[in-house]
């Protein structure tokens, strides 16, 4: 997390801003975690996400929850599933 903002992290250091368009999607603030259908991983665990980088900006996209206007849009990925490592 960088403020409000959660971003995917590569080994590289190249960050996308999460995305979560599948059904079951649930942010837990208290814990610092977001579930995908029956998966849970925690801001700052490692973990792979099922799903690919999508060329449209932050304004085209139809979220549920638009990320601030602070959050950097420049590379966003939709998460379609957590993957289990």
């Amino acid at each position: 997390m960088d403020g409000s903002c959660l971003y995917i992290s590569g080994e590289g250091g190249e960050r996308w801003l999460a995305a979560f368009p599948s059904p079951g999607t649930a942010w837990d603030s208290a814990s610092r975690s977001v579930q995908v259908g029956d998966k849970t991983l925690k801001v700052g665990s490692m973990g792979e996400f099922a799903g690919g980088e999508t060329k449209r900006g932050p304004g085209v996209l139809s979220w549920v929850q638009a990320p601030r206007a602070e959050c950097d849009g420049a590379k966003i990925w939709l998460v379609t599933a957590l993957v289990d490592l």
